[in-house]
């Protein structure tokens, strides 16, 4: 592999890092917004997030277990269609947030880190 190509592989994943962190964790900063805009309440928003935490947490296993059988590079596309959908559907449904979650955890480090591991540390 040349090394373009091991950057490019890297830079991939940097940015999926990045894109799946910060959609993970720049919701809360909304907290506030959500608050004014629904009249929920702040436990009853702190609860959807914590809710949402736990989904990415139990999702993990599963979503590395798929990507053993099936592949990482097909989990990680699955992931990423998860996000989309849950970011396009946060403004209009409920359980979109549940939709960011197990997108998360199909990307996440173990399923992110296996096609990258091939070419950051050469055998």
């Amino acid at each position: 592999m040349t090394r373009r190509n091991v950057y490019l592989v890297l830079a991939a994943a940097a940015a999926i890092f990045g894109l799946t962190l910060g959609i993970r964790t720049a919701l809360a900063l909304f907290i506030s917004a959500i608050n004014t805009q629904t009249g929920l309440g702040l436990v009853a928003i702190s609860f959807a997030f914590a809710v949402s935490q736990l989904t990415w947490g139990l999702a993990q296993p599963f979503a590395g277990a798929i990507a053993d059988r099936y592949g990482a590079g097909r989990v990680l596309g699955a992931g990423i269609l998860m996000i989309a959908a849950g970011t396009a559907l946060t403004a209009v449904a409920g359980y979109a947030d549940i939709a960011l979650a197990l997108g998360a955890a199909f990307v996440h480090l173990p399923i992110r880190e296996q096609p990258v591991r091939p070419v950051a540390v050469p055998a």
